[in-house]
């Protein structure tokens, strides 16, 4: 069933294209090719064009396991498009309203683009159909966002006004900015990796990917919506026990590879299989609940098949005590090994990272 395209901006008319779209087979299609786009358009920073295609494609076909030909990947495109189109007459009037309501009579024009850039960005990204979120959700996220968030955007955006704009009793109890004494603020770790990835296809990143340390791995595959699911480093630092400082230094040592990397290249494995290999690496626990940081060195031991033959039979005591855990909870710490043993916590800790240099 085909819908025809309507450009309207009362809520109760959008509402109902939305549900017709809902009902349309051929709408939801996009749902099952949507998070390839989204995870390529937040990876380079802009809508698609044509230069996107190859890396959608290989999106599509190496982790999602769906193949299609770059003509039949024009359809959904175009109709993502369209979608976007769609609340454009609701963004001009919405962002014309909150440009009133700012006293920003003359920056209405820019308050309409701010309106249609963020209702663009909610269609290719925020949108996730893979999470449940049909046309309606969608509809209801873009009413949202327009009404509430729109005059948020613009102060973040437009924060630094000349000092003509400000009231007089504002600039006697302003500070120099030569007396503030504050650092930048860090490039936000999305930045860092587009940065670091902007002259290379989507193939050449996974193939520079795999020449870094599985942390590393994990933080970058982590922003770009690969692992797990697309929670980003906050969520997969809880989810693997590891400070998010952990993991956004993690990202500036693979972005330093990405950097090195060049173009063209193709990864030895399927991005599907690199993720799911990363997933399998079993989350250890300490005996108090905590997990075992990913950079701690017993979790290499547990990789080890065979132990290095130099060690003695008391560090062989210490890695039998280091590797021994009950359904994922280790049950001893390297305190209450130095207890068993006889030896100070230190000469424990020493032990386990020689042996988990040396192996396998």
């Amino acid at each position: 069933m085909s819908i025809e395209f309507r450009i309207t901006s009362e809520f109760g008319d959008l509402s109902k294209i939305a549900e017709e779209r809902n009902a349309s087979p051929e709408w939801r299609k996009i749902f099952e090719i949507k998070p390839s786009i989204g995870r390529i358009v937040k990876l380079r920073g802009k809508l698609p064009t044509a230069i996107d295609i190859p890396d959608i494609l290989y999106d599509l076909s190496d982790f999602s396991g769906i193949n299609i030909s770059p003509v039949e990947l024009l359809e959904p495109l175009s109709k993502l498009a369209e979608l976007e189109a769609t609340y454009y007459h609701l963004a001009e009037n919405l962002g014309t309203r909150a440009a009133l309501s700012c006293g920003e009579y003359e920056r209405i024009p820019d308050f309409i683009d701010l309106a249609k850039d963020l209702t663009a960005w909610i269609v290719w990204v925020r949108w996730k159909p893979h999470r449940g979120e049909d046309y309606i959700v969608l509809h209801r996220k873009i009413v949202h966002q327009l009404k509430q968030g729109l005059i948020l955007g613009w102060s973040r955006a437009f924060q630094h006004r000349p000092f003509s704009y400000f009231e007089k009793y504002e600039l006697e109890r302003g500070t120099s900015f030569q007396e503030v004494e504050n650092k930048s603020p860090q490039v936000k770790p999305i930045f860092r990796l587009r940065a670091a990835t902007n002259h290379l296809a989507l193939p050449s990143i996974i193939a520079g990917l795999e020449n870094v340390y599985p942390l590393e791995r994990i933080a970058s595959l982590a922003l770009m919506g690969y692992y797990p699911d697309g929670r980003g480093l906050v969520g997969v630092a809880k989810e693997i026990g590891v400070k998010k400082e952990t993991l956004s230094a993690a990202l500036d040592r693979a972005s330093e590879i990405l950097i090195q990397t060049k173009n063209g290249i193709t990864p030895r494995k399927s991005l599907r299989r690199i993720v799911e290999e990363l997933k399998q690496v079993p989350i250890i626990r300490y005996p108090s609940g905590k997990n075992v940081e990913r950079t701690n060195p017993r979790l290499k031991l547990f990789g080890i098949s065979k132990l290095p033959e130099n060690l003695s039979s008391r560090e062989r005591k210490i890695i039998s005590f280091a590797i021994r855990h009950k359904e994922g909870v280790l049950i001893y710490s390297s305190k209450d090994i130095a207890d068993k043993i006889g030896a100070s916590k230190s000469m424990v800790c020493r032990v386990i990272k020689r042996a988990a240099v040396i192996g396998p």
